[in-house]
């Protein structure tokens, strides 16, 4: 028990950035799991609601009310207004609302209000002892402003919390007639404001939102920063499934920032001695040997950061796999992963047989083949396109315009590693045979 009175506590810095402040109830969530208690929560904008949450360690509670979220829940709009789609960009959706705010004036916040208000319990912040610190932008300073709970009474909290969340063109907070906007404007991520209040121990999420950031100085501090490792939606995407997937996002990738998970662009359990072989084919000069010459260099293809990374056969797998499309969000053991690229590829070469290209050789072949029918030019959009590569191939550039692989190597460095991890993959299942590693042949297949 005496344990649990000495754990290190953190402050919980969190940003803004509209509806994928559902990030930040992931990583919220993997916090819970893996214990790190938490003393104080400093937030902006959707991050002051999430700390609202928190300092009243009611987790349930938000979990229940992201996922009846909507539009209509936080904005009042004319009934034809159609949300941003998908994959639209941070400042196309301020311009929409821009567009709405020039024909009907200011827009309505005031659901947004009824939903704080329904969710504001000051009894459990006091009892919770958790340090609660919202920034605002005070308009008629031009300054953030940054309250904290404990330092004011339970009837403004409210009111702070509208005005770290009034976007610009919503329907202005006042309070004691001083006028308030998003807290963005002032710190979208407060992490030296954090500092200031003298927490050293911090745990700072930012989710991309747009807003002022301030240059951060970590001396001197025990610092963990997590940031959404693939981009979120816009600040109104309200889909059910980018909800899902930001949330999950945030737990995964703060189990990885504590190391519970490792990898760069996967979540794989730790399993040092599943790589040592590998590692010991990739560094052979047999193997290297063994690799087209314009594969040699590998290394040489590699960001700058990785080009002398301790663990080189699983960053080629998880290039690899990223490469093939596999499924990121999820947790993969390292034998799981190599078994997937693998099913994954096989799947390409199956497809490329069902294929005649007999009669499309070269360049004038490739256009008489309609490329849409082989996937090659939306493959040239991809990460590392391996297909584009094999259906080249197959069509005979190898032997009549050799110089394009070339060319396809510099423009996809990423290809050079995929196809090294590929080569690698062949000669350690011939070396180690296994049913489920059954690719002798992938080797030549893929030369």
């Amino acid at each position: 028990m005496l344990f649990q009175f000495h754990r290190k506590k953190y402050c919980l810095v969190l940003g803004g950035g509209g509806t994928k402040g559902i990030y930040e109830i992931g990583v919220w969530k993997a916090l819970r799991e893996i214990g790190i208690p938490i003393e104080a929560v400093i937030g902006t904008s959707i991050g002051a609601l999430n700390g609202l949450w928190i300092a009243q360690n009611d987790f349930e509670q938000a979990e229940k009310t992201w996922d009846q979220l909507s539009l209509d829940k936080v904005l009042r709009l004319p009934q034809q207004f159609d949300p941003p789609p998908a994959g639209t960009e941070d400042w196309k959706t301020l311009d929409l609302l821009w567009r709405v705010y020039r024909r009907k004036g200011m827009l309505d916040n005031s659901p947004l209000r009824n939903l704080i208000e329904s969710q504001f319990q000051p009894l459990k912040i006091r009892n919770s002892g958790i340090d609660y610190g919202i920034v605002t932008f005070n308009i008629n300073r031009m300054s953030a402003e940054v309250v904290f709970a404990r330092e004011i009474g339970p009837e403004s909290l409210v009111d702070y919390l509208m005005a770290s969340s009034t976007f610009p063109g919503f329907n202005l907070t006042t309070i004691r007639k001083q006028a308030y906007l998003d807290g963005g404007l002032a710190n979208n991520v407060p992490y030296e404001i954090a500092r200031a209040r003298g927490y050293r121990r911090l745990v700072v999420v930012d989710v991309g939102g747009i807003g002022v950031r301030h240059p951060i100085e970590p001396w001197g501090t025990e610092s963990v920063f997590i940031r959404n490792s693939e981009r979120l939606g816009h600040v109104l995407e309200f889909r059910r499934e980018f909800l899902q997937k930001a949330k999950i996002m945030g737990y995964l990738d703060t189990l990885k920032a504590f190391s519970k998970y490792e990898g760069e662009k996967f979540y794989l359990e730790p399993h040092s001695s599943w790589y040592r072989e590998w590692n010991v084919i990739l560094e052979s000069e047999t193997f290297y040997a063994s690799l087209p010459q314009n594969l040699r260099d590998w290394k040489k293809s590699l960001p700058h950061q990785f080009r002398y990374y301790k663990n080189p056969t699983r960053y080629l797998m998880e290039i690899a796999a990223e490469a093939l499309g596999i499924e990121r969000l999820r947790v993969y053991s390292p034998q799981e992963l190599t078994a997937a690229v693998m099913s994954a590829y096989a799947a390409i070469l199956r497809k490329l047989e069902n294929n005649d290209f007999a009669d499309y050789q070269g360049f004038v072949g490739a256009l008489r083949s309609e490329w849409k029918k082989f996937d090659i030019l939306p493959g040239l959009g991809r990460k590392a396109p391996l297909e584009v590569d094999l259906v080249l191939r197959k069509m005979g550039f190898e032997q009549l315009h050799p110089w394009v692989f070339d060319v396809l190597l510099r423009l996809y460095p990423d290809l050079v590693a995929a196809k090294v991890f590929l080569y690698l993959a062949a000669r350690w299942s011939k070396k180690f045979p296994a049913p489920r590693f059954s690719f002798a042949s992938l080797q030549n297949r893929t030369r």
